[in-house]
């Protein structure tokens, strides 16, 4: 696992690990990743496009957990 720092927290998580993790739970293709702060929590949020249309995926930057599976009806 790959560590940095941002903001004086250490990140346990790439982008590309939790990218892998969001593609276990929603296969497709990945077109944008963005590393924010969600309920005080930081966050990967992964945007896929799939043929039933675009998910939103949060992956805790710590922890590598998923907190959100989120399709976008826009």
């Amino acid at each position: 696992m790959a560590f940095g720092i941002i903001t004086g927290e250490v990140i346990e998580l790439t982008s590309e690990a939790a990218i892998q993790i969001a593609l276990q739970r929603v296969p497709g293709q990945v077109i944008k990743v963005e590393l924010d702060y969600e309920n005080g929590i930081l966050v990967y949020e992964i945007d896929i496009r799939t043929s039933l249309g675009v998910y939103e995926v949060h992956v805790d930057a710590i922890t590598g957990r998923i907190l959100k599976v989120e399709r976008d009806f826009d």
